[in-house]
């Protein structure tokens, strides 16, 4: 009995042993920081490459994507890593590869950290920047870049200090200067705190905007905030001159007698300004000279004269445009060979 004591007691020690070994050769090594990573948890928002921070080609995948951001560094010694496909070669058309985050927060950003030291360095990463913005549409500008990791530094796990207040969109953009269109990553970071400004900046605004003196012009339109352009603050009326008015007679085809020509500029704080994305309702008053003149209508010159399908009453025209230019008022001169007499300053003689 004593005997199968002892026996049974080696047995036990043995395992107990084989138990010890096989936790130490299970070692999974963590970064230092992993804990207070912002990225922890989240799913990359979108991938790909493109040459003007803007385009992205079609995602190819990223194999093991969860290991972007599970803070696990290396398992029984050997690098865990996430392989990025369809990484294009910085060489050829400077060319970068963005992965992005959505923080779904805003957040003050401290800096932020890239592993990429496999064991297989021709996979590596050669150099990558870090941006981030507190919108979808400003968070690759230029201005918002950060230099990460240049292709002189050899230091594959790199960390870089960060200056950042509220943002809430990040991406890693990658440089491969390679014809192999993968590389692999350990680890993505960012470290920063809640911001305590949480408010979302509004989408859009509502403009009014006026200017002119003898031809009065009034723009509404909701201006869309994510544009990038400045708000239109400011608009200005110049009344032209007698070669601008026989260009727009010629323009015309000869069909309309111009009493009046004018051009419309926008500004905004930033300089001139111009709105593609939602049409201004732009109101043009009649000058007092003019609004006696039966048949009146308005016309958009550029190559061309061309009448606007506006709608007139109590001395206004009123149309929808994307854009200002050059205007000119004008009647129909629909006789067949006629001659419109004008005076010197080539305004209509009657």
């Amino acid at each position: 009995m004593k005997l199968y004591i002892k026996i049974f007691s080696l047995v036990l020690a043995v395992a107990a042993v084989l138990t010890t070994a096989v936790s130490a050769e299970d070692e999974t090594v963590y970064t230092p920081l992993h804990s207070k990573n912002l990225l922890a948890g989240k799913e990359v928002a979108m991938a790909g490459g493109t040459v003007n921070n803007y385009d992205f080609a079609e995602w190819n995948g990223i194999t093991n994507i969860d290991q972007l951001n599970d803070g696990i560094l290396s398992v029984n010694g050997r690098r865990q890593t996430a392989i990025v496909h369809g990484v294009p070669d910085y060489r050829k058309n400077g060319a970068v590869y963005f992965i992005v985050y959505d923080l779904g927060a805003y957040y003050d950003l401290t800096s932020a950290a890239l592993y990429s030291n496999v064991e297989d360095k021709s996979y590596a990463v050669d150099g990558w920047d870090f941006y981030a913005g507190e919108t979808i549409e400003d968070y690759t500008k230029a201005a918002n870049k950060t230099v990460g990791k240049t292709e002189e530094n050899k230091k594959l796990d790199y960390q870089v200090a960060l200056v950042y207040r509220k943002v809430r969109y990040v991406t890693f953009s990658i440089r491969r200067l390679s014809d192999v269109t993968s590389v692999r990553i350990s680890e993505l970071e960012v470290f920063g705190r809640l911001s305590k400004d949480q408010s979302v900046r509004p989408a859009s605004q509502d403009v009014k905007v006026s200017g002119g003196n003898s031809v009065k012009v009034t723009l509404d339109t909701v201006w869309n905030l994510k544009s990038g352009e400045g708000v239109p603050n400011k608009v200005t009326v110049d009344i032209l001159g007698a070669d601008e008015r026989k260009a727009a007679f010629e323009k015309a085809n000869y069909a309309y007698k111009i009493y009046e020509s004018f051009f419309v500029d926008v500004y905004s704080a930033d300089g001139t300004t111009d709105n593609r994305n939602q049409p201004y309702t732009v109101t043009v008053e009649v000058p007092e000279k003019l609004k006696n003149i039966d048949g009146l209508k308005l016309l958009a010159v550029d190559g061309i004269a061309e009448e606007l399908s506006a709608d007139y009453k109590d001395g206004k025209f009123i149309f929808t445009a994307n854009s200002m230019g050059e205007f000119a008022f004008g009647v129909p001169n629909y006789k067949e060979n006629a001659e419109i007499s004008v005076t010197d300053d080539f305004y209509p003689a009657d």
